[in-house]
């Protein structure tokens, strides 16, 4: 549509994380820029083209079974790997739009989240069970670098990884 001089805030809020996950100096997961671009083509479509309603289709239920569980077996099997929207839509057999709504309607998250939910939890149960390096510990649960690591882990739980790991090993010491 053309139009001069509107606002839309959510498609600003979708471009501002969009430009800082691409012009900042830190790893930026595949994963995270291919849901804002999706989002952001999903927003263009419904608000701001003339596409007619009849031919953008919303899906109405979530993945079936066998989708969620071959995705989830995928996922699991490939924490430690760059992950993209596009292979886990091929592994559902769906359309990328499709299968980011389908995914969120079933899961309650989007791929993204789901995906660093599942490797945060990965690298919390690594930091109880032996003393392994961080370094390993940030490769093998799918981040760039030990300090990408450290500072998403910190902003999803509250600590660094070095302050859960002596909190978790003090209160083992003290039963």
């Amino acid at each position: 549509m053309d139009r001069y001089a509107f606002r839309d805030v959510e498609l600003e809020v979708i471009c501002r994380r969009l430009y800082h996950a691409l012009t900042s100096n830190r790893p930026t997961e595949q994963l995270y820029c291919e849901s804002l671009v999706m989002n952001l083509a999903v927003i263009l479509l419904l608000r701001h083209s003339t596409a007619s309603p009849g031919a953008r289709p919303l899906p109405s239920g979530g993945l079936s079974r066998h989708q969620a569980r071959r995705v989830l077996e995928y996922i699991e099997a490939n924490l430690s790997c760059p992950l993209s929207l596009r292979k886990l839509s091929e592994i559902a057999d769906l359309s990328l739009h499709h299968f980011a709504h389908m995914f969120k309607r079933t899961m309650g998250l989007t791929p993204y989240q789901y995906v660093l939910g599942r490797r945060l939890e990965r690298a919390k149960i690594m930091l109880r069970s032996a003393k392994v390096s961080l370094v390993d510990i940030s490769l093998s649960t799918g981040f760039d670098s030990q300090s990408h690591f450290s500072s998403t882990f910190r902003r999803m739980v509250g600590a660094t990884p070095t302050e859960f790991q002596g909190a978790y090993y003090k209160r083992r010491r003290r039963r």
